[in-house]
């Protein structure tokens, strides 16, 4: 048996009761640092007090923390549960900031077990991935009550992990967000399914077994997010096997709970999006799958519920919005203004859809094919049998399932 040195160390303060502690447990090929509590500061003092390869964990108890942490080095953060530890976001953590965010170049991290309350009123984010992240794991966690302007999970830079057996209830705002390295993104070669295990995953982040709520209580209140998933600058992703559930009053309904946005926006639009074998029951819902750029695979996804948009919705932004003068200023014909035909090389337009292929997505058992809508020159940059198809991709072989980093 390998020997275990245990450290005891007690932090104690003028009004603490001696009842405040950290127990460090370190053997040969563990580490286990327990936080006295789940109050911001018993976690800063356990994350400050842990070296790279220590796991952290968070007892149960719920605490509302008023501070961002902000997290630089390789650790394991786990909770007793996500109805057990619970941090709720409070009004001290601004706009852009978050309960954890990661600092660029941290990577082979995971957390576990703890659920983020978004408080509504607050715009403080609940996990951030800031920068170049690889291998992240955050699992088993629950998101629920953001507000409007922040963010339950969000990625921004080059990052590759996957979110997975989730649960998300009651929330605003758009939930798992992967904005990518923008220009960058788009040099690395385009690649899907087990081509992503050759480039060893790198920049993919995969979206597995999530389950997301939105209750009568909540959808009379409040219109749902926008969306469940989305992306933009550079990103690539994988959305499988995940359920979403969600009632509606009439007026508030859930829009397009998966999306994949193009280079309008931002400069640089999504790279490629893998969208299957996930389920929606809805009273009603705008549309099922709405892509704005990149290429990519929709495949036997199930929608059940009223849906009064497209079921598959393809579409180029720049080429019927007006405004975006950033990125060239309008057309002649008044409605686009970048995707003009008129201008000499429209064709294709930066980021646009490409290679994209959709098959047996149903919509109450009947299978739908994606749809341009006919709307300023979309059907001109947007063609089916040229840059999408509405068949099954020749070659495609999904991911491994459960993501290896499951184990």
């Amino acid at each position: 048996m390998k020997k275990l040195i245990i450290i005891l160390l007690l932090f104690f303060s003028c009004s603490d009761d001696m009842s405040k502690y950290i127990m460090i447990l370190k053997s040969t090929n563990v580490v286990d640092i327990w936080a006295a509590s789940a109050s911001y500061a018993d976690v800063a003092i356990a994350v400050a007090a842990s070296e790279s390869g220590d796991i952290i964990g968070i007892p149960a108890g719920s605490a509302t923390w008023e501070s961002e942490l902000v997290i630089s080095k390789e650790i394991v953060i786990i909770g007793a549960g996500r109805q057990e530890t619970v941090i709720t976001i409070g009004s001290g953590i601004t706009l852009g900031n978050a309960a954890f965010k990661y600092s660029t170049g941290v990577n082979d991290i995971r957390i576990s077990g703890i659920g983020f309350n978004g408080n509504y009123t607050c715009v403080g984010n609940g996990v951030h991935f800031e920068g170049e992240h690889h291998r992240f794991r955050v699992d088993h966690c629950g998101f629920s009550y953001f507000g409007p302007s922040s963010r339950p999970f969000i990625a921004d830079g080059y990052c590759d992990g996957v979110i997975d057996n989730c649960y998300c209830l009651d929330n605003l705002p758009t939930i798992f967000n992967y904005w990518g390295d923008g220009a960058t993104g788009w040099t690395r070669p385009e690649y899907l399914g087990m081509d992503v295990a050759l480039n060893n995953g790198l920049g993919v982040i995969f979206y597995e077994d999530n389950e997301i709520v939105f209750t009568q209580a909540f959808v009379d209140l409040y219109e749902p997010s926008p969306h469940i998933v989305a992306s933009n600058y550079g990103s690539r992703y994988v959305y499988r096997y995940n359920t979403t559930t969600a009632a509606y009053n009439g007026a508030n309904y859930l829009a397009d709970p998966h999306d994949s946005h193009g280079a309008y926006e931002m400069a640089k639009g999504s790279v490629s999006v893998e969208i299957y074998e996930n389920m929606v029951t809805t009273a009603r819902t705008y549309r099922g799958v709405n892509i704005r750029g990149g290429t990519g695979v929709v495949f036997n996804n199930t929608f059940t519920g009223t849906i009064f948009g497209n079921l598959v919705n393809l579409t180029e932004y720049k080429c019927f919005s007006v405004g975006k003068a950033e990125f060239g200023g309008n057309c002649p014909h008044g409605y686009c203004y970048n995707a003009c035909p008129d201008t000499p090389g429209a064709y294709p337009t930066l980021d646009q859809i490409h290679d994209l292929y959709i098959w047996n997505n149903t919509k109450n058992g009947i299978v739908n094919n994606a749809v341009v809508p006919n709307t300023g020159h979309n059907l001109y940059f947007l063609q089916e049998g040229r840059d999408f198809f509405n068949i099954e991709k020749s070659g495609y072989i999904p991911y491994t399932y459960p993501h290896p980093l499951r184990g």
